[in-house]
């Protein structure tokens, strides 16, 4: 569970699909500096914790983002996320159809 953050990762067209969100964006954007769980980005982000907790899910299973921590407060288990880079670059090759739809 250790984040090693890197100014810049390349990512597939799946990763990249992911990024299609504005709300992915916003929630990369809020995890780029400081760990953070669901929770706490719903309330920077003024959205619902349940709709940032079904994003952050997708960024992380898609290797957007790591799962840095787990601490359990008064029988809570909370989980903190960061972003992997501050910057994600999708190197675009034309032959590739898979991102055409």
């Amino acid at each position: 569970m250790k984040n090693e953050q890197s100014q810049s990762v390349e990512i597939s067209v799946e990763q990249a699909k992911l990024l299609g969100s504005a709300k992915r964006i916003k929630i990369i954007g809020a995890l780029v500096e400081t760990a953070k769980t669901s929770k706490q980005v719903a309330y920077e982000l003024g959205e619902s914790p349940g709709s940032i907790h079904y994003h952050i899910q997708k960024l992380y299973d898609g290797g957007l983002i790591d799962l840095v921590e787990i601490r359990t407060v008064g029988g809570i288990v909370e989980k903190y996320y960061k972003s992997k880079a501050k910057w994600f670059n999708y190197l675009w090759d034309p032959a590739d159809r898979s991102c055409t739809g």
